[in-house]
């Protein structure tokens, strides 16, 4: 048996409305509405992309840190949908960060621990990630190199500069967070720079800083002359 599912009319349709006018003069609701793609008997995919937007206070920003189970609690998203929504904002997420990451002056720790500031401070868990870099301190990828406890992570010179050798860096930058908000490093904050360090030399890959991110704070070691 077919499955009923509201439809709107067609002069309200995403789809159509984007073919006539453009992508750009669609809602956020309407773009939503366009990954959803189809509601349910009751709703329409417009309708479930307002109720999304609307549990986030209308705000876009709001949606950043959005997770699988906060969008399957609502009506009409299911596993599916819930994945196409996450894997959009990561997407924009993304786009964003080319984008930032061109203008970006890699050699200021300030600069470098403001623009992964909100990415890390969040986090409940460490992560632990490197940035490569060419001679001129422009940016080549980042990438996120582990994932650990509330209070440890684990990264070996291997694990950092394995990458950095596929994709010929001149630099590396490494960073993690502390969710404890404070970003004083550990005795083993600092063993991991020292042998990051060393095996940098060794490879021709230099560790130009090991940024630690707290809570709307940082801690920089090339700041306070570790490196």
């Amino acid at each position: 048996m077919k499955k009923n599912i509201k439809e709107l009319p067609k002069k309200d349709r995403p789809y159509e409305k984007c073919m006539e006018f453009g992508v750009d003069n669609l809602s956020d609701s309407e773009l939503f509405a366009i990954i959803i793609r189809t509601g349910t008997n009751s709703q329409s995919a417009l309708d479930i992309a307002r109720e999304i937007l609307k549990k986030h206070n209308d705000d876009l920003y709001n949606l950043n840190n959005v997770s699988f189970e906060e969008l399957m609690m609502i009506d009409g998203v299911g596993q599916v949908k819930a994945i196409q929504i996450l894997s959009a904002i990561e997407l924009g997420k993304r786009l964003s960060k080319a984008e930032a990451s061109k203008q970006l002056d890699f050699s200021s720790a300030s600069t470098v621990a403001q623009y992964y500031m909100e990415e890390l401070r969040h986090k409940k868990v460490e992560y632990f990630k490197a940035c490569y870099l060419d001679c001129k301190n422009n940016l080549i990828k980042d990438r996120t190199i582990s994932k650990g406890t509330i209070n440890f992570t684990i990264a070996t010179p291997r694990d950092v500069f394995a990458e950095g050798l596929k994709c010929n860096a001149s630099k590396v930058i490494i960073m993690h967070n502390h969710p404890s908000g404070n970003p004083a490093p550990s005795d083993n904050d600092i063993n991991v720079t020292t042998s990051i360090y060393e095996a940098g030399e060794l490879l021709g890959i230099k560790l130009i800083d090991h940024i630690i991110i707290g809570d709307k704070c940082y801690y920089s070691f090339s700041e306070n002359n570790y490196l």
